[in-house]
Protein backbone atom coordinates (compact mmCIF):
# COMPACT_ATOMS: atom_id res chain seq x y z
CA UNK A 1 0.00 0.00 0.00
CA UNK A 2 1.36 3.75 -0.82
CA UNK A 3 1.82 6.30 2.10
CA UNK A 4 1.99 9.67 1.70
CA UNK A 5 3.56 11.08 4.97
CA UNK A 6 5.48 14.04 6.44
CA UNK A 7 9.33 13.78 6.09
CA UNK A 8 11.71 12.41 8.90
CA UNK A 9 15.13 13.02 9.38
CA UNK A 10 15.55 9.66 9.26
CA UNK A 11 14.38 9.71 5.84
CA UNK A 12 17.19 11.94 4.81
CA UNK A 13 19.44 8.94 2.99
CA UNK A 14 17.08 7.45 1.32
CA UNK A 15 15.29 10.83 0.07
CA UNK A 16 18.87 12.04 -1.48
CA UNK A 17 19.51 9.27 -3.40
CA UNK A 18 15.72 9.27 -5.08
CA UNK A 19 16.79 13.18 -5.57
CA UNK A 20 19.88 12.79 -6.54
CA UNK A 21 19.77 10.03 -9.08
CA UNK A 22 16.31 10.63 -10.49
CA UNK A 23 14.86 14.23 -9.61
CA UNK A 24 18.07 16.13 -10.93
CA UNK A 25 16.44 18.03 -13.79
CA UNK A 26 13.95 19.42 -11.14
CA UNK A 27 15.23 22.52 -10.59
CA UNK A 28 12.89 23.01 -7.80
CA UNK A 29 14.71 19.96 -5.25
CA UNK A 30 17.05 20.29 -2.92
CA UNK A 31 20.82 20.49 -4.44
CA UNK A 32 22.69 18.93 -1.69
CA UNK A 33 22.31 16.86 1.22
CA UNK A 34 22.47 19.58 3.88
CA UNK A 35 20.11 21.29 1.70
CA UNK A 36 17.79 18.26 2.18
CA UNK A 37 18.13 18.00 5.69
CA UNK A 38 17.26 21.86 6.41
CA UNK A 39 14.15 21.37 4.41
CA UNK A 40 13.27 18.24 6.52
CA UNK A 41 14.11 20.56 9.68
CA UNK A 42 11.66 22.83 8.67
CA UNK A 43 9.01 21.02 7.69
CA UNK A 44 8.79 19.30 10.93
CA UNK A 45 9.19 22.67 13.16
CA UNK A 46 6.03 23.47 10.83
CA UNK A 47 4.26 20.67 12.06
CA UNK A 48 4.98 21.58 15.13
CA UNK A 49 4.16 25.66 14.91
CA UNK A 50 0.28 26.72 16.03
CA UNK A 51 -2.18 26.93 13.11
CA UNK A 52 -2.16 31.11 13.17
CA UNK A 53 2.34 30.90 13.05
CA UNK A 54 3.18 34.53 11.07
CA UNK A 55 6.05 32.62 10.05
CA UNK A 56 6.52 30.86 6.53
CA UNK A 57 5.85 27.35 6.60
CA UNK A 58 6.97 24.15 4.65
CA UNK A 59 5.13 21.10 4.75
CA UNK A 60 7.80 18.54 3.05
CA UNK A 61 5.75 15.11 2.35
CA UNK A 62 7.38 11.84 0.93
CA UNK A 63 5.23 8.93 -0.80
CA UNK A 64 6.18 5.01 0.83
CA UNK A 65 5.61 1.65 -0.86
CA UNK A 66 6.84 -1.23 0.25
CA UNK A 67 8.95 1.03 3.05
CA UNK A 68 10.88 2.81 0.25
CA UNK A 69 10.77 6.10 -0.72
CA UNK A 70 9.48 6.74 -4.51
CA UNK A 71 8.11 10.30 -4.34
CA UNK A 72 8.05 13.84 -2.94
CA UNK A 73 5.55 16.82 -2.66
CA UNK A 74 5.56 19.75 -0.33
CA UNK A 75 3.01 22.78 0.75
CA UNK A 76 4.63 26.28 1.42
CA UNK A 77 2.78 28.67 3.15
CA UNK A 78 3.24 32.83 3.10
CA UNK A 79 5.19 32.83 -0.04
CA UNK A 80 5.49 36.59 -0.76
CA UNK A 81 5.52 37.65 2.79
CA UNK A 82 8.77 39.43 2.78
CA UNK A 83 9.33 40.19 -0.81
CA UNK A 84 6.90 40.33 -4.02
CA UNK A 85 6.74 36.89 -6.30
CA UNK A 86 7.20 38.33 -9.83
CA UNK A 87 5.68 36.72 -12.96
CA UNK A 88 4.72 37.87 -16.27
CA UNK A 89 0.60 38.74 -16.56
CA UNK A 90 -0.87 38.47 -19.68
CA UNK A 91 -3.04 41.43 -20.21
CA UNK A 92 -4.62 42.87 -23.12
CA UNK A 93 -3.20 46.54 -23.92
CA UNK A 94 -5.49 48.85 -26.19
CA UNK A 95 -4.29 50.73 -29.22
CA UNK A 96 -5.40 53.79 -30.21
CA UNK A 97 -5.11 56.24 -33.44
CA UNK A 98 -7.20 59.07 -34.16
CA UNK A 99 -5.31 60.08 -37.66
CA UNK A 100 -5.78 56.40 -38.75
CA UNK A 101 -9.21 56.10 -37.15
CA UNK A 102 -8.99 52.68 -35.83
CA UNK A 103 -8.81 50.72 -32.33
CA UNK A 104 -7.56 47.30 -31.64
CA UNK A 105 -6.85 45.06 -28.69
CA UNK A 106 -3.53 43.32 -28.08
CA UNK A 107 -2.08 41.31 -25.99
CA UNK A 108 1.45 41.66 -24.04
CA UNK A 109 3.23 40.20 -20.88
CA UNK A 110 4.28 43.03 -18.14
CA UNK A 111 5.88 41.87 -15.18
CA UNK A 112 3.69 41.49 -11.96
CA UNK A 113 4.30 41.36 -8.28
CA UNK A 114 1.83 40.10 -6.01
CA UNK A 115 2.25 41.34 -2.96
CA UNK A 116 -0.32 39.30 -1.00
CA UNK A 117 0.68 36.14 0.51
CA UNK A 118 -0.72 32.77 -0.44
CA UNK A 119 0.18 28.98 -0.53
CA UNK A 120 2.18 27.11 -2.89
CA UNK A 121 1.85 23.96 -4.17
CA UNK A 122 5.07 22.32 -5.46
CA UNK A 123 8.17 19.90 -5.41
CA UNK A 124 6.11 17.29 -7.24
CA UNK A 125 8.19 14.20 -8.16
CA UNK A 126 7.37 10.50 -8.29
CA UNK A 127 9.75 8.06 -9.74
CA UNK A 128 9.11 6.72 -12.89
CA UNK A 129 9.48 3.34 -11.85
CA UNK A 130 7.10 3.85 -9.23
CA UNK A 131 4.28 5.55 -11.83
CA UNK A 132 0.78 3.41 -12.05
CA UNK A 133 -2.80 4.23 -11.88
CA UNK A 134 -3.51 6.23 -9.19
CA UNK A 135 -0.44 6.54 -7.56
CA UNK A 136 0.95 10.23 -8.52
CA UNK A 137 -2.70 11.12 -8.05
CA UNK A 138 -2.03 10.13 -4.72
CA UNK A 139 1.05 12.07 -4.08
CA UNK A 140 -0.92 15.26 -5.33
CA UNK A 141 -4.23 15.37 -3.75
CA UNK A 142 -2.64 14.30 -0.40
CA UNK A 143 -1.18 17.65 0.11
CA UNK A 144 -5.48 19.03 -0.13
CA UNK A 145 -5.99 16.31 2.33
CA UNK A 146 -3.54 17.96 4.39
CA UNK A 147 -5.07 21.50 3.80
CA UNK A 148 -8.27 20.32 4.54
CA UNK A 149 -7.62 19.02 8.44
CA UNK A 150 -6.46 22.58 9.28
CA UNK A 151 -6.76 25.19 6.99
CA UNK A 152 -6.32 27.73 9.54
CA UNK A 153 -2.68 26.84 8.61
CA UNK A 154 -2.87 28.13 4.71
CA UNK A 155 -3.12 31.45 3.18
CA UNK A 156 -6.57 32.38 1.17
CA UNK A 157 -5.04 31.15 -2.23
CA UNK A 158 -3.30 28.75 -2.95
CA UNK A 159 -0.78 28.83 -6.57
CA UNK A 160 0.54 26.41 -8.72
CA UNK A 161 3.41 26.95 -10.73
CA UNK A 162 3.34 24.10 -13.58
CA UNK A 163 6.53 23.30 -15.25
CA UNK A 164 6.71 25.07 -18.86
CA UNK A 165 6.81 22.98 -21.96
CA UNK A 166 10.57 22.23 -22.89
CA UNK A 167 11.68 21.34 -26.76
CA UNK A 168 12.91 17.98 -28.01
CA UNK A 169 16.35 18.73 -26.37
CA UNK A 170 14.97 19.43 -23.21
CA UNK A 171 14.84 23.26 -23.52
CA UNK A 172 12.80 26.11 -23.02
CA UNK A 173 12.19 27.76 -26.22
CA UNK A 174 10.83 30.81 -24.18
CA UNK A 175 14.03 31.37 -22.69
CA UNK A 176 15.99 31.00 -25.51
CA UNK A 177 14.16 32.92 -27.81
CA UNK A 178 13.08 35.45 -25.02
CA UNK A 179 13.46 35.73 -21.69
CA UNK A 180 17.83 34.90 -21.44
CA UNK A 181 18.35 38.64 -22.78
CA UNK A 182 17.49 40.15 -19.65
CA UNK A 183 19.90 37.52 -17.43
CA UNK A 184 23.79 37.30 -17.29
CA UNK A 185 23.28 33.63 -16.08
CA UNK A 186 21.81 30.29 -17.59
CA UNK A 187 18.42 28.54 -17.41
CA UNK A 188 19.24 26.36 -14.65
CA UNK A 189 20.85 29.26 -12.54
CA UNK A 190 18.07 31.66 -13.08
CA UNK A 191 15.45 28.73 -12.10
CA UNK A 192 17.49 27.76 -8.97
CA UNK A 193 17.75 31.24 -7.60
CA UNK A 194 14.05 31.99 -8.28
CA UNK A 195 13.10 29.39 -5.98
CA UNK A 196 10.71 30.69 -2.88
CA UNK A 197 11.80 34.10 -4.02
CA UNK A 198 12.14 35.77 -7.23
CA UNK A 199 12.02 39.24 -6.34
CA UNK A 200 15.57 39.75 -8.19
CA UNK A 201 13.94 39.30 -11.58
CA UNK A 202 12.00 43.09 -11.35
CA UNK A 203 16.12 44.46 -11.35
CA UNK A 204 16.54 42.43 -14.61
CA UNK A 205 13.53 43.27 -16.74
CA UNK A 206 12.02 46.09 -17.31
CA UNK A 207 8.63 47.15 -16.64
CA UNK A 208 7.01 47.47 -20.02
CA UNK A 209 4.31 45.50 -22.00
CA UNK A 210 6.26 43.39 -24.07
CA UNK A 211 3.26 42.90 -26.99
CA UNK A 212 3.03 39.16 -27.70
CA UNK A 213 3.15 40.05 -31.78
CA UNK A 214 6.64 40.94 -31.69
CA UNK A 215 8.05 38.22 -29.54
CA UNK A 216 10.06 35.72 -31.43
CA UNK A 217 7.75 33.03 -32.42
CA UNK A 218 9.37 30.05 -31.07
CA UNK A 219 8.93 31.84 -27.26
CA UNK A 220 5.19 33.15 -28.49
CA UNK A 221 3.91 29.86 -29.23
CA UNK A 222 4.51 28.38 -25.73
CA UNK A 223 3.59 31.08 -23.27
CA UNK A 224 1.18 29.58 -20.89
CA UNK A 225 1.71 26.20 -22.05
CA UNK A 226 2.46 23.47 -20.02
CA UNK A 227 5.52 20.56 -20.23
CA UNK A 228 4.22 17.64 -21.49
CA UNK A 229 5.10 15.65 -18.13
CA UNK A 230 3.04 18.11 -16.13
CA UNK A 231 -0.41 18.30 -18.40
CA UNK A 232 -1.56 15.35 -15.98
CA UNK A 233 -1.22 16.92 -12.74
CA UNK A 234 -2.64 20.37 -14.00
CA UNK A 235 -5.47 18.37 -14.60
CA UNK A 236 -6.16 16.86 -11.60
CA UNK A 237 -5.94 20.11 -10.41
CA UNK A 238 -8.21 21.72 -12.32
CA UNK A 239 -10.91 19.41 -11.51
CA UNK A 240 -10.25 20.60 -7.81
CA UNK A 241 -11.51 23.77 -8.29
CA UNK A 242 -7.52 25.69 -9.63
CA UNK A 243 -7.83 27.97 -12.64
CA UNK A 244 -5.55 29.34 -14.75
CA UNK A 245 -5.00 33.11 -13.75
CA UNK A 246 -2.85 34.68 -16.85
CA UNK A 247 0.32 34.60 -14.43
CA UNK A 248 3.46 32.39 -16.30
CA UNK A 249 6.65 31.82 -15.08
CA UNK A 250 9.37 34.59 -16.44
CA UNK A 251 11.83 31.80 -17.24
CA UNK A 252 9.87 29.38 -19.11
CA UNK A 253 6.27 30.91 -19.00
CA UNK A 254 4.71 27.91 -17.52
CA UNK A 255 1.53 28.22 -16.11
CA UNK A 256 0.23 29.36 -13.00
CA UNK A 257 -2.83 28.18 -11.69
CA UNK A 258 -4.79 29.38 -8.44
CA UNK A 259 -7.54 28.79 -5.77
CA UNK A 260 -9.79 30.35 -3.18
CA UNK A 261 -8.18 27.58 -0.80
CA UNK A 262 -11.36 27.13 1.20
CA UNK A 263 -13.18 26.38 -1.88
CA UNK A 264 -10.69 23.81 -3.02
CA UNK A 265 -12.77 20.29 -3.26
CA UNK A 266 -11.18 18.29 -0.96
CA UNK A 267 -10.52 21.10 1.76
CA UNK A 268 -14.46 21.47 1.69
CA UNK A 269 -15.62 17.97 1.53
CA UNK A 270 -13.55 16.15 3.50
CA UNK A 271 -15.54 14.73 6.65
CA UNK A 272 -14.31 13.23 10.20
CA UNK A 273 -15.70 10.01 11.94
CA UNK A 274 -14.40 7.76 14.21
CA UNK A 275 -12.41 5.01 12.93
CA UNK A 276 -13.24 1.01 13.40
CA UNK A 277 -10.47 -1.37 12.37
CA UNK A 278 -12.35 -4.69 11.16
CA UNK A 279 -11.13 -7.88 9.41
CA UNK A 280 -14.13 -7.96 6.73
CA UNK A 281 -15.76 -5.34 4.94
CA UNK A 282 -18.54 -5.85 2.04
CA UNK A 283 -19.94 -3.19 0.07
CA UNK A 284 -16.87 -0.94 -0.09
CA UNK A 285 -16.37 2.42 -1.57
CA UNK A 286 -13.47 4.02 -2.30
CA UNK A 287 -11.64 7.47 -1.22
CA UNK A 288 -9.04 9.48 0.15
CA UNK A 289 -8.00 8.89 4.06
CA UNK A 290 -6.24 10.52 6.13
CA UNK A 291 -5.08 10.09 10.21
CA UNK A 292 -6.12 13.64 11.83
CA UNK A 293 -2.84 14.27 12.67
CA UNK A 294 -0.57 17.59 11.74
CA UNK A 295 2.67 16.42 12.82
CA UNK A 296 2.69 12.77 11.89
CA UNK A 297 0.07 13.13 9.02
CA UNK A 298 -0.20 10.10 6.58
CA UNK A 299 -2.43 9.87 4.25
CA UNK A 300 -3.75 7.26 1.65
CA UNK A 301 -6.15 5.39 -0.89
CA UNK A 302 -8.15 2.56 0.44
CA UNK A 303 -11.55 1.02 0.92
CA UNK A 304 -13.42 1.74 3.44
CA UNK A 305 -17.47 1.63 4.40
CA UNK A 306 -19.69 4.39 6.70
CA UNK A 307 -21.51 2.17 8.91
CA UNK A 308 -23.83 3.71 12.32
CA UNK A 309 -21.33 6.82 12.49
CA UNK A 310 -18.41 4.69 11.96
CA UNK A 311 -15.66 4.73 9.15
CA UNK A 312 -14.76 0.52 8.61
CA UNK A 313 -11.50 -0.05 7.13
CA UNK A 314 -8.83 -3.03 7.24
CA UNK A 315 -6.06 -3.64 9.82
CA UNK A 316 -3.69 -2.78 6.81
CA UNK A 317 -5.55 0.40 6.66
CA UNK A 318 -5.52 1.25 9.72
CA UNK A 319 -1.69 0.15 10.34
CA UNK A 320 -0.56 2.52 7.29
CA UNK A 321 -2.43 5.36 8.87
CA UNK A 322 -1.37 4.21 12.65
CA UNK A 323 -4.80 4.74 13.76
CA UNK A 324 -6.99 2.31 15.99
CA UNK A 325 -10.40 1.73 16.59
CA UNK A 326 -11.86 4.90 18.20
CA UNK A 327 -9.42 6.99 16.60
CA UNK A 328 -10.72 10.22 14.58
CA UNK A 329 -10.02 9.98 10.67
CA UNK A 330 -10.52 11.74 7.43
CA UNK A 331 -12.14 10.72 4.48
CA UNK A 332 -12.99 12.07 0.83
CA UNK A 333 -13.82 10.69 -2.27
Amino acid sequence: MEIVRLAQLSDLHQLYSLIDSEARVMTTMPKSKENLKDRIEWSVKSSLARAHSKAPGSYLMVLESKKKLVGISAIYTKVASKKPSVFFKIKPKEIHSKTLNFSKSLQALQLHHCKTPYTELGTLFLSPKARSKGVGKLLSLSRLCFMGLDSKRFDSKTFVEIRGWKNKEGESDFWNHFSKIFFDIDFDGADSLSYIDNHFISEAVPNLPFFKDLIPNKARKVIGKPHENALPAQRILEKQGFYANDLVDVFDAGPCLEAVTKNIAIVKKQSRYKAKIVTSNTNLSYGYLTNCSISDFRCIFSGFSNKNGFLEISKEAGLALQIKSGDAISMVF
